[in-house]
Parts: structure tokens; C-alpha cells; sequence
């Protein structure tokens, strides 16, 4: 830690620092020091006798009055400044035994203690801590965030509401998202997946608070079977939907690459940046081109959402505020194991473009298996409408 010189005045010429704590050549160079202040100042009170040239030690040349008064009338400053850096350059070069042993006495920061953040349990604190993490300036210029800024806050009594119900495990993921040191705008995700829901199915497979289909959350760790499906636990889905993010934040490098990547596919993000000509990942300039508009979209709504939340009052908007029971996930019943209920959750309806390849991926199975419980062959196309089972 380097500290700040102070300008020498005659009273530190008055009461120098122990010259013991400097070689002869420093103590030449301080009383050099000392002479220049003297023709600047006034003099010096004082010098004490041990700043004197010590026999061994370098000696200063002898000046003339008349001489030293010419020199310093033509360039005072600089002969101050001069004879200041030569006595620092001279301490440094050559410390006595004395000065080379000491150390200010300034707490290092690496001894700070940083106790942990408190645990959530108002919409106050929610709110400020989602605030404080989100990227700067978290409201942007632009079309579509302005739309979606908009759409949201045309509906204050809605949002508010579903900012409130959402509180609880929220916080929660909040936590577990600094706990990773990951972008506060990843806490939004549930919010635009399923509104916080954690039993929300989605069209074509996805499930869960953050609606992952079933291939993703397998290889993110979470069980997902005929018995149990992990997805429909907020706890097991977030760990591994945190687990997912993580590494594509880690692999793209940007919160927004990320989420696009979460929404669109990973694949298809690597290759829509391989051929674009510029590296830029932007919902609002829809960059990288070639990515699905919902995509776009979807970062445009994280944007929104952390602007309208760092901001509310500007766009007429009051967050919940209240105090909350912190969510607790010991508490928190384990999916449903009834048989009939999960055969449900393994039904899939076929949409227009459905192939049972793409099918067979999106529920992390094959396509023999596919179209052998479906009595199907597997190069038929498929009827709009029919509902094929799932195979474990």
C-alpha cells in the first residue's frame, strides 16, 4: 500500500524521522532535501545533528549564499522537487536494518471479515437485492424492451400480484444464484417459464418452475421416471437448472448468450454465432441473426423485468413490500408417485412438425423405442393430434 507524500513544510524539517531509519547517502539526500525547503519556506527550525554527512557517508558539496540563491531564484520547484526525489530514491535504494524491518500499521484487506448476507424475508430486501445484481444500466434504449417494459406495467395490479405469490421461492433462488456468483437476471427466468409455478406444464414436454424438458434436466442431474420426476420440484429443478445455466454462462460468457442459449438450444446459438460476422448476442439488434424471434424476445422480457424492478417508480409501479415465511425446501413434499398421474406426464401430443426424432430427443429417449410403444413405423409421417406415450 503506498501512501500519499505530503508537502514538506519546515515543521517536518523541525522533527525529521529517526535518521537511524536511513543509510549516509539518504541522510545526504535529506538534508539536501531540507536545504532546498529552507530557501523555499523560510528555514528550518532545526537540524538535528545525525542528518548531518557522517564520516564513510556521501558529502554534500559546499554553496555560496549568493550561488544558492541564484540557483534557487531560477528554478525553486524544481530544485525542491529534485532534492525530494533523490532522498526518496536514496531510502529506497539503501534502508538501514532499522527501517527495512517495519511495517505501517494498516490492516490488510484480505483481513476483513464479510459475514454472510441476511436471509431473505421481505419484498423490501427481495426487491434491492435483485436490484443491486442486476447488469447497469438495467433500463436500455429500444424498441422491444420499451414494448415489453410497457406490456408489463399496463397491467400494475397483475404484475404486483404475481411478484407477491412469487416472493418465497424466489428468495430463495435469489440465494442460490449469489450462492453460484451467477447474473441476478437468471433469478427472472421462472418468472417469464412459468410465472414461478412449480407444477406448470408447457406444450410439447417442458415441466416445472423452469420448464425443462426431460433430456436437460437428466443431464443436469435430475431424476426424471416413470416414478419421479425431478422437474416438478422446485429444489431439484433449480439445482439443475442453475447447473445448466452456469455452464452455458461459462461457455458463451454473457448473461444474454446464455439465456438464449437456455430458451433455443445451446446448438443452435453456437451455430447462429459461427455465422455471423460479429460476436454481439443482443435481443433488442437481434443478434446473433438467425435465432427464433421468441428468442429475441425472451431477452428483451429479462430486460423489461429487471428495469421495471430496479426502477417502479418510474414507470408507476409499487413492488410488494411485505414480510414473508422464508421458503423452506425440507418442507417441501416430494412429486407425485402415483402411477396414473405420471403416465399423464409422459403423453405428448403431436404438433405440426413434430418428427418422432425430434420427439424422441425432447423426452431424452430413442426412436425405436418411440415408435415401438406406438405400434409406429418410424418412417411414416405422424397424424396432427395423436397423443403417442413415452417411453422410460
Amino acid at each position: 500500500m503506498t501512501l500519499p507524500l505530503r508537502p514538506l513544510k519546515p515543521p517536518h524539517c523541525a522533527a525529521p524521522l529517526p535518521t537511524s531509519a536511513y543509510s549516509g547517502l539518504a541522510r545526504g539526500a535529506l538534508l539536501a532535501a531540507c536545504v532546498a525547503a529552507a530557501a523555499l519556506m523560510g528555514g528550518c527550525a532545526s537540524l538535528p545533528p545525525s542528518a548531518a554527512p557522517q564520516a564513510g557517508s556521501v558529502s554534500t558539496p559546499t554553496t555560496s549564499t549568493s550561488a544558492a540563491n541564484t540557483a534557487s531564484s531560477e528554478k525553486p520547484i524544481a530544485t525542491a522537487t529534485e532534492a525530494l526525489t533523490e532522498a526518496k530514491d536514496a531510502a529506497a535504494i539503501q534502508p538501514s536494518a532499522e527501517a527495512s524491518t517495519r511495517s505501517l500499521d494498516v490492516p490488510s484487506s484480505d483481513a476483513i471479515a464479510v459475514g454472510p448476507l441476511p436471509t431473505i424475508t421481505s419484498g423490501t430486501l427481495l426487491f434491492e437485492r435483485l436490484a443491486q445484481g442486476f447488469e447497469s444500466p438495467a433500463c436500455v434504449d429500444g424498441p422491444n424492451n420499451t414494448a415489453w417494459r410497457r406490456r408489463y406495467a399496463a397491467h400494475p395490479e397483475a404484475l404486483e400480484r404475481q411478484l407477491r405469490d412469487a416472493m418465497p421461492l424466489m428468495a430463495w433462488v435469489l440465494e442460490a444464484t449469489e450462492a453460484q456468483a451467477l447474473p441476478r437476471e437468471f433469478v427472472l427466468i421462472p418468472l417469464i417459464e412459468s410465472g414461478y409455478r412449480p407444477s406448470a406444464r408447457g406444450r410439447g414436454g417442458p415441466l416445472g418452475l423452469w420448464q425443462m424438458v426431460a433430456s436437460t434436466a437428466r443431464n443436469h442431474g435430475v431424476v426424471v421416471n416413470a416414478r419421479h420426476d425431478g422437474r416438478l420440484s422446485p429444489v431439484e429443478s433449480t439445482t439443475g437448472a442453475l447447473d445448466h445455466l452456469a455452464q452455458l454462462q461459462s461457455q458463451f460468457g454473457d448473461w444474454r448468450a446464455a439465456a438464449m442459449a437456455y430458451n433455443a438450444g445451446e446448438s443452435r446459438l453456437r451455430r447462429a454465432l459461427a455465422k455471423s460476422a460479429s460476436s454481439e448476442v443482443s435481443g433488442e439488434r437481434r443478434q446473433p441473426a438467425g435465432m427464433p424471434n421468441t428468442t429475441y424476445a425472451y431477452i428483451a422480457k429479462l430486460r423489461a423485468l429487471a428495469c421495471l424492478i430496479s426502477e417502479p417508480a418510474r414507470y408507476g409501479l409499487s413492488l410488494p413490500a411485505e414480510a414473508f415465511s422464508p421458503f423452506a425446501p425440507a418442507s417441501v413434499e416430494p412429486p407425485s408417485t402415483n402411477t396414473a398421474s405420471l403416465s399423464a406426464q409422459r403423453e405428448h401430443t403431436v404438433q405440426s412438425g413434430d418428427t418422432l426424432w425430434d420427439i424422441a430427443r425432447q423426452y431424452g429417449t430413442t426412436v425405436t423405442k418411440l415408435a415401438s410403444t406406438n405400434a409406429l413405423r418410424p418412417n411414416r409421417p405422424l397424424r396432427l393430434g395423436r397423443v403417442l406415450r413415452i417411453p422410460d
